[in-house]
Order: C-alpha cells, then structure tokens, then sequence
C-alpha cells in the first residue's frame, strides 16, 4: 500500500474515533429527567380550593355529578393545573356508546345503567376542566361557615 495512502487511512480512522466521542458527549440525558415531566409525575396539591354543589362534567362516556364538596386543585406545572382532588358526594354515570357495551354492563352489574356513587375522586385534565370546576365553585370560606381549616382536613389527608 503507498505511503500517502496509509496515511490518509490512518487520519480517516483517527477522525472516526474523534467523531464518535464527541457523539457519545452529546448523549442524551437520562430516560425521564425531563423536568417538566418530573413535576407531572411529582404533583402534589396546591394551595387552590372551591366548594362546589351540583356540578356536572360530562366527558366522553362518562357523566360526574358532584353534588355537594370540595375540589383542591394541584399546583399547576408551567403555568397550567392538571389534576383535582373531589371530597363530598358524588356520582358517575356511564353511558356506554354500544349497544354491546350496554348489554355487556348490564350483565356483569345486573343493572340498567352503570352508576357509581362515590366520596372521593381523583381528576386528571388537560382541557378546560379547571375553569368549569374555578367558574361553578365558590370560595370555601364563603361556601361554609365552619373554619376554612376544616375544610383543608379531607384534602390534606387524602394527599397523604
């Protein structure tokens, strides 16, 4: 093999190992370190509540009747919140949008409709729920005449 050839073969494995180091500084970070990602998987409560009465949330197939409690809102994640926390009464209706569905609930609960009564509820979001629930609610001060600490005890504890 000529000279200038080995050497031109010499600087193009030299350039390939210097090209490849500087591409394995350039990795990426770490699976999930993103940290708007760790403030999602993070979230904890905010320091936002409303009582609400007689709100209804339809979405999808599924209707929530929150007839009488208190919504506590996580604290939002760049700007935006993305989740409540429901303590009062309520209830979730679903309306399956087939009719093998339908038959298909109705066989496993031996009931007409699909109907789920509930104390709690955990609220997951990323459309205009917050301002349904901010606009239907009212301020827990206002909305009971008990100390707003009371109210603050059902939230702080189902955080926990």
């Amino acid at each position: 093999m000529p000279r200038h050839t080995r050497a031109g073969l010499a600087f193009g494995v030299l350039l390939l190992c210097f090209s490849a180091l500087a591409w394995a500084g350039d990795a990426p970070s770490a699976p999930n370190s993103d940290p708007t990602y760790q403030q999602l998987r993070n979230l904890g409560l905010g320091g936002e509540a409303v009582a609400v009465g007689n709100l209804t949330l339809k979405r999808d197939a599924a209707t929530f009747h929150l007839r009488s409690g208190t919504v506590c809102f996580v604290a939002p994640v760049q700007g935006k919140v993305t989740g409540a926390v429901f303590i009062g009464d309520g209830n979730m209706i679903l309306d399956a949008p087939l009719a093998a569905e339908r038959a298909s609930l109705k066989l496993l609960t031996k009931e007409e409709e699909f109907s789920e009564a509930f104390t709690q509820a955990v609220f997951r979001f990323t459309d205009s729920t917050y301002d349904e629930i901010k606009k239907a609610g009212s301020p827990p001060q206002a909305a009971m005449a008990a100390s707003s600490a009371a109210l603050w005890t059902p939230c702080a504890t189902t955080a926990s």
